[in-house]
């Protein structure tokens, strides 16, 4: 790394004078460990060795090739003249990969992401510049295996942010500033609050709200979902049986678990524990997981249910319409719940497909014996539409927005029942 910044230095000294554009790349292999688990590490060895080879082959002789880490290479684009110059060579290298390497008689395929920074563009600085690419390579690997991407002063700003965020994510839930707020969802015969979703807030001290978008995805990454995922659950049952004792004792209160907190063995012993400290019967408490996470592996989510089935919790799939659920699976599952995506329910009045998957959903949930429950409600039309579809549940920001517990409890007091909105079709022939 040390010597491929001092060529870097010496590189850039000459464009300037030049006027050339040079491109500093950061090449990462994707899953490489999982090359020297299934292959040996002799094989993984020659891989790199072969990987080494095709990009300096494929690369012009003035290009600089290094190698940074174990499943790392920098390489330096130099003499470049232009952007779409620059892009060429960068599907240069993206191309080497496509083709299988030959390790020891066994083809072995390899993804990549790839980050680039250009000079002068980017920087001056042969360590900014490399550190630039760095950033632009987390953000490829965020868009996935195979993107490249380049950096951007937005791009640094959000990684610097999530850095951030990561740095102060475990002390806050150490101090318990993750609370937990509560949306009410709705019988749409009766209009009556039947249930409450509870979702987490972080209000940092100095940093004020942190929107659940950015630190949930960190949580996910950095394994801390399942303790915040615990405290969520432990609250939620806790807040429940407050509201049962304060009288209203036909809600439910519904979690959504993310695939790594799914994995947790303790996860259903846990549940029913906290159920029977606070004499909590088990249908009061609802399991959420998205259609993504559900058919990640089926199988095991189908064992899942089962399990949790037997113990008298109830499930929910979580997003409906947005993944690849095939109605085997969901009989196999027998949830109790399906939540229609609000991505469909706010296009409903301007695409007619959308109005078709939600009707749609709400008719297979019915066939299952499943509920029907419609996400992001923002208006008193969609409300009515979706009543006349004969949808059973819903929530959203029309109806009532998440709250703290204590606003919860006042709001419960004062329209624990509203009268159902008007049907504008009322009295037509």
């Amino acid at each position: 790394r040390i010597l491929f910044i001092e060529k870097l230095k010496d590189i850039l000294k000459i464009a300037e004078i030049r006027g050339d554009l040079v491109g500093v790349v950061v090449i990462d292999i994707t899953r490489f460990k999982d090359v020297n688990a299934v292959h040996g590490i002799r094989a993984g060895d020659l891989l790199l060795k072969e990987i080494a080879q095709r990009l300096v082959t494929t690369l012009r002789e003035s290009d600089v090739v290094g190698r940074f880490f174990a499943d790392e290479f920098g390489v330096i684009l130099t003499g470049i003249k232009s952007f779409s110059g620059m892009g060429r060579a960068l599907e240069k290298i993206r191309l080497i990969f496509e083709e299988p390497f030959d390790i020891g008689g066994k083809r072995i395929y390899v993804g990549v992401n790839i980050g680039v920074s250009v000079f002068p563009k980017d920087d001056t600085s042969a360590d900014h510049l490399l550190r630039k690419a760095e950033l632009a390579l987390s953000r490829a690997k965020e868009m996935g295996a195979g993107a490249y991407a380049f950096f951007s002063a937005d791009a640094e700003k959000e990684i610097t942010e999530i850095a951030i965020l990561r740095s102060l994510l475990k002390d806050a839930i150490r101090r318990g500033e993750i609370k937990v707020h509560y949306q009410p969802i709705f019988d749409l015969e009766t209009m009556r609050v039947v249930g409450i979703e509870a979702l987490a807030r972080w209000e940092h001290p100095e940093l004020g709200f942190i929107p659940p978008s950015k630190f949930i995805p960190i949580a996910e990454e950095t394994g801390l979902i399942v303790d915040m995922g615990y405290c969520i659950t432990d609250t939620a049952i806790r807040d429940l049986s407050l509201l049962h004792l304060d009288g209203f004792g036909d809600l439910y209160v519904s979690v959504n678990f993310s695939a790594r907190q799914f994995e947790e063995r303790d996860l259903i012993r846990r549940i029913r524990q906290n159920l029977r400290v606070y004499a909590m019967e088990p249908p009061s408490f609802l399991i959420e997981i998205t259609e993504s996470t559900a058919m990640k592996d089926p199988e095991r989510t189908k064992e899942l249910f089962e399990e949790i089935r037997r113990t008298g919790i109830r499930t929910a799939i979580d997003d409906f319409g947005t993944g690849y659920s095939s109605m085997n699976y969901l009989i196999e599952f027998d949830v109790d719940k399906i939540k229609i995506d609000r991505s469909f329910i706010i296009k409903m009045f301007e695409n007619e497909k959308a109005e078709s998957v939600v009707r749609a959903v709400i008719n297979l949930a019915a066939s299952i014996g499943a509920n029907s429950l419609a996400e992001g409600v923002e208006s008193e039309l969609i409300l009515v539409k979706l009543r006349d579809m004969g949808c059973r549940e819903a929530q959203g920001f029309h109806l009532a927005p998440p709250m703290s517990f204590e606003s919860l409890r006042g709001y419960l007091r004062e329209n624990h029942r509203v009268p159902p909105p008007d049907n504008p079709h009322r009295g037509d022939s």
